[in-house]
């Protein structure tokens, strides 16, 4: 066994066990859903005051664990656990920073393809 592979053994865990739990969050979200807003473009203006940024595609974000808010220049979108937000295309947002013991799942839908992002206020993948 090379040196490389000895990483591997007594315990050492393969994959992310942080990352293994919110995925286990992700799988348990369906049957936590508790409500959909959605923010609409027309809605969510750009706001030159805070930093955001906006997406060519829908996005959804559902909130995992803990609380989270998605702010617009008309106010904030406060998610609680089973809470989602679809954020439509052009819709101008910023995510706050999570607190500890929260965690979203965010997915941007783009045709065939999406990108994923799985966040808590320590770390993002």
């Amino acid at each position: 066994m090379s040196g490389n592979d000895q990483r591997f053994r007594a315990g050492t865990p393969l994959f992310d066990p942080e990352a293994f739990r919110c995925w286990r969050l992700v799988e348990a979200f369906p049957a936590r859903l508790r409500s959909v807003r959605v923010l609409d473009a027309r809605a969510a203006v750009v706001d030159a005051r805070l930093d955001g940024h906006l997406h060519p595609e829908t996005t959804v974000v559902c909130c995992i664990a803990g609380t989270t808010r998605v702010e617009t220049a008309r106010g904030g979108i406060d998610l609680a656990l089973g809470d989602a937000v679809v954020v439509a295309p052009g819709a101008w947002h910023r995510h706050s920073l999570l607190r500890r013991d929260s965690a979203v799942f965010a997915q941007g839908l783009m045709g065939r393809r999406s990108d994923v992002l799985l966040a808590t206020a320590l770390r993002r993948w």
